[in-house]
């Protein structure tokens, strides 16, 4: 009987992934770090197969993440914390490639953000906007602010 993957597996590959794109490093490029193939690494970020406790050291190291990063939202029972699966949000095959690359520019540039309190703020933001359910209207981009209103962005 085959064995079905455990939401623990799809959530570690799915940091994996999240990583290793934040990282702009290729499925292939971990590979060859690793000394695996990269339809190996496919397999684990799909959490197909089980990433062993001391490859996914290696790819700590590799992706320059504390291990614990690994296991974020995951509850003492093993089940992942949340709505929408972090596996699901980087699946690009279940969304539009725009807006899967407009994701990973969100991350990138959250990841940029060095100030804990704005990012705090952000996210508060984003999770308003979420909650509201309201659709938002496509509006032209606007300028970015002038410097000095942005430390009203901080209080």
């Amino acid at each position: 009987m085959a064995r079905k993957n455990h939401a623990v597996d799809r959530h570690l590959g799915a940091r994996v992934r999240f990583a290793r794109i934040e990282k702009r490093i290729s499925q292939g490029a971990l590979g060859e770090q690793l000394g695996i193939s990269f339809q190996q690494v496919q397999k684990y970020e799909l959490g197909k197969d089980r990433i062993s406790a001391s490859q996914l050291m290696n790819i700590a190291r590799i992706l320059e993440k504390d291990i614990s990063f690994f296991f974020e939202d995951i509850t003492p029972e093993g089940e992942t914390s949340g709505g929408m699966e972090l596996a699901d949000i980087v699946d690009r095959r279940k969304r539009s490639r725009a807006s899967a690359t407009y994701d990973v520019k969100i991350i990138r540039i959250l990841h940029s953000i060095e100030d804990e309190r704005v990012k705090l703020k952000l996210y508060n933001l984003m999770e308003a906007i979420v909650a509201s359910k309201a659709p938002v209207e496509a509006e032209p981009p606007v300028a970015p602010a002038a410097p000095e209103d942005v430390p009203s962005l901080v209080q």
